[in-house]
């Protein structure tokens, strides 16, 4: 391959990685274990703060309080869609809205788009459930090292690419 078609075959990729597409990985997120064999995962949600959220495998939801859904709110993240009544766990029902908010980011590096998100009274935990977590899917959920492995996660380029990463890939190619 003569030197002008490498020169712009790689200018073609660079530009294609500092536009932010997102692509499809797999990404392992620690777990801490609060006793009781219960999980937790760290998790942001852009228009609000890194909380740490519990996973629950059998909550068909994600779960967050109404403190979070306020500051979504505010930042024009957070679009109602509809009220379900959900069973809580000492068997009363309750009926809460749900949301779809725009992003959730598990961990690090995995980026979960358009969540449907159930909203609970008050400041209450908050759970990561089926609604992100099938979105992932195939999951798996390890108590040994404590670790969850979720697939299909979009991480957007845009957010490793280094500024200056362009001009470096340009200049490298016109030697």
């Amino acid at each position: 391959m003569d030197l002008r078609r490498y020169s712009s075959r790689l200018i073609m990729i660079v530009i294609i990685l500092s536009s932010g597409v997102a692509i499809a990985a797999d990404e392992t997120v620690h777990m801490r274990n609060q006793g009781l064999e219960t999980y937790y995962v760290q998790v942001h949600i852009p228009g609000s703060h890194n909380m740490q959220f519990m996973v629950d495998t059998g909550a068909s939801y994600t779960l967050i309080n109404e403190t979070i859904l306020a500051a979504l709110k505010r930042a024009k993240r957070a679009h109602f869609l509809k009220y379900v009544t959900g069973a809580m766990a000492d068997g009363s029902t309750i009926e809460v809205p749900v949301y779809e908010i725009e992003e959730v980011i598990v961990g690090e590096r995995c980026s979960i788009p358009n969540v449907q998100v159930a909203v609970l009274p008050g400041n209450g935990r908050c759970i990561l459930g089926l609604s992100a977590l099938r979105k992932t899917s195939p999951f798996i959920f390890s108590v040994d090292p404590p670790t969850l492995k979720l697939s299909n996660c979009n991480t957007p380029i845009a957010r490793s690419v280094q500024p200056g990463d362009a001009a470096r890939a340009t200049a490298a190619a016109t030697r």
